[in-house]
């Protein structure tokens, strides 16, 4: 199939990332593993605005491995960039140690390094397993259905795949992301010379136990009901969420309607 670039956002020396490059090579692929020296996790969509350095290593397992001082974001466009090799045809970022559903779609250095993919027009795909993951089940569904990910990411640009494993099961469906942000509460806040130190507590330890029968299709629901979640994410979305847009002169000119004598006109933007 070509070269499959894999990064991730837990660092080079975690395990889901060894596994996931045994995976590429037991499907028979060449795989080029840039991914970052130090932990990144829920960096997002961030960058490094200063010179990256780039270790390659040649040693034990790490053999050939691109190790980079930069956010999952600098790894992806590191590879696709002249410095890399080749186009790749994929890139492949995890496995992530901790799912990636619902609201950590926008927040995790891993769902990023896929959707960066998928803005530059190569295909891009998100992999995330449980904390207390069997490694070795996770390899094998990893190989039994990667193929046919890639293969549809292929035939889809522009949209990029959000899939989380269960603690078991085999089977996958689509699935959309469960809108659902976590209580956050002040931890400690300690009183320092240079300024208080505040540490937060995110309280999301019951998300699968808090079902609920109307969303049966969300990422969520799936994962708790120990079946693969596969979410299809538009890289760039272009939905309308301003409320003020079609009362705008320019909308209005477009869509042929009158203007509402009740709205306060809103200039178009330049």
């Amino acid at each position: 199939m070509g070269l499959i670039v894999l990064t991730n956002d837990d660092g080079y020396q975690s395990i889901g990332l060894e596994i996931l490059a045994q995976a590429i090579k037991t499907l028979g692929h060449d795989v080029l593993v840039v991914a970052p020296e130090t932990n990144q996790s829920g960096k997002s969509h961030s960058i490094s605005l200063s010179p990256l350095h780039v270790k390659n290593f040649n040693q034990h397992q790490y053999r050939g491995w691109w190790v980079v001082s930069g956010t999952p974001v600098d790894c992806v466009r590191l590879a696709l960039s002249e410095y890399g090799p080749q186009q790749p045809v994929c890139v492949v970022s995890g496995i992530n140690r901790g799912w990636n559903f619902g609201y950590h779609v926008q927040t995790s250095g891993t769902v990023a390094g896929a959707r960066e993919a998928s803005l530059r027009n190569v295909p891009g795909i998100a992999l995330s397993a449980p904390e207390n993951a069997s490694w070795e089940k996770i390899l094998a569904m990893t190989v039994l259905h990667l193929n046919t990910w890639m293969s549809y990411a292929v035939a889809h640009p522009g949209i990029y795949l959000n899939i989380n494993f269960p603690e078991s099961g085999r089977e996958w469906h689509w699935a959309q992301p469960k809108p659902r942000s976590p209580q956050i509460h002040v931890h400690h806040v300690e009183h320092t010379a240079w300024g208080d130190k505040v540490s937060f507590h995110y309280d999301e330890h019951n998300v699968l136990a808090a079902k609920d029968p109307q969303d049966f299709t969300t990422d969520v629901a799936m994962v708790s009901a120990g079946i693969i979640s596969v979410s299809a994410l538009p890289a760039v979305s272009m939905e309308v969420v301003s409320p003020h847009l079609e009362k705008s002169p320019a909308h209005r000119k477009a869509n042929g309607t009158k203007p509402d004598p009740h709205s306060v006109a809103i200039p178009d933007t330049p």
